[in-house]
């Protein structure tokens, strides 16, 4: 069984590393052929059964819609920032779902599989998508997806976002006794996309950051009396450029490296996170735990089939009225957080590695074929 996985080359692709973790995790255990923008012989021209001919691939063989195949940029949109790090994507898709050349999935023979990125923009139209095409299987990092099955008459598997654990191997996680910050956290404050949508999400996010510190016009300033005495790390963006370069000018925000990335976690005793945008859960929960930073989240079910509560997180209420005292208790040195710590370590080494993962897609296709 070989793998004909439709993606564009994410390698310069610096905002997220998740799709290229999978893609390396795959390559381990299967024969995966890479097909897409910015791929060697890649030919927009051909259609799918000449791409199979192309690589003597058959109806036992695989096909797989891979993270990005789908636009992550709304349908209509004249966004154009968000593809410039791909100079092999053709302009004139930009306003179509699929990231360029348009494929018959309804009529192939072979078993198809989807894997759903970025619910939260076209998910309509990337459902319709998935139902036309007939695919066998799809995959959703939203732990709810099993809501879609009607609308898209496909059966639906969560499948979780993880961490490449290989990245990971230079770096010593028993950091314990060299703890530089009390709390970390870097990421947008306000998606443009999920203004709406989402407006809940976000605004914790920005509350979180009132609690902290005061601020003018949403700038962090310095930090709230309460916590004057905490050692923190808040490297957070925004969706107004404006904003953004005060932060930049201020030495308030800068993008990081990926050992910057990495040292972020390592050095924090505790990371804040918050669900992204569709109640998903983002990359960043495993990542810190690896590195024994103790996930510090806002209560939610969404947490519910992969993480136990005070077992591999602290929760705060999302109105915030515990967030001081959960904060006080997640900062300690208390027999409990340490053993959420080594317990939260052991669930990511054992479970949610990017390896696991492409175990289990392999499983699941095995099983319908």
């Amino acid at each position: 069984m070989k793998f004909l996985y439709l993606t564009p080359n994410f390698t310069n692709y610096n905002s997220a590393y998740y799709q290229n973790d999978l893609i390396t995790s795959l390559k381990k255990k299967i024969q995966l052929i890479l097909w897409g923008p910015g791929y060697q012989n890649f030919d927009e021209n051909l259609n799918l059964e000449q791409v199979f001919n192309k690589y003597n691939l058959d109806s036992k063989d695989v096909v797989c819609v891979g993270h990005g195949w789908l636009s992550d940029i709304p349908k209509n949109s004249i966004t154009k920032n968000r593809y410039k790090w791909n100079k092999n994507l053709n302009s004139n898709s930009l306003n179509d779902l699929e990231y360029c050349a348009k494929y018959n999935f309804q009529d192939h023979n072979s078993k198809k599989i989807c894997i759903l990125n970025k619910e939260y923009v076209s998910l309509d139209d990337k459902l319709q998508f998935i139902k036309r095409g007939k695919f066998d299987i799809a995959f959703s990092h939203y732990s709810e997806c099993d809501e879609f099955e009607s609308i898209a008459n496909t059966k639906f598997v969560f499948l979780p976002c993880s961490v490449n654990q290989d990245k990971f191997k230079s770096y010593d996680a028993n950091y314990q006794n060299q703890k530089k910050y009390d709390l970390c956290f870097s990421g947008l404050l306000q998606n443009p996309y999920m203004r709406k949508k989402n407006e809940n999400l976000f605004a914790l996010r920005k509350k979180i950051q009132k609690e902290l510190y005061f601020q003018l016009f949403d700038i962090p300033i310095f930090l709230n009396k309460i916590y004057k005495n905490k050692s923190i790390f808040w490297n957070a963006y925004q969706e107004s450029s404006l904003k953004n370069a005060i932060l930049k000018l201020s030495n308030k925000y800068k993008r990081l490296s990926f050992g910057n990335y990495i040292d972020m976690f390592r050095l924090s005793k505790v990371t804040l996170n918050t669900l992204s945008p569709f109640n998903l859960i983002g990359p960043r929960y495993f990542e810190c735990m690896l590195l024994k930073s103790i996930n510090f989240c806002e209560q939610s079910k969404y947490y519910s089939k992969i993480f136990k509560e005070y077992e591999h997180y602290i929760p705060f209420k999302p109105d915030l009225s515990d967030f001081r005292e959960m904060f006080q208790f997640a900062i300690s040195d208390s027999p409990e957080i340490k053993k959420i710590i080594e317990a939260s370590y052991t669930l990511v080494v054992e479970k949610h590695t990017y390896d696991k993962r492409a175990e289990d897609l392999i499983k699941y296709v095995r099983n319908i074929i």
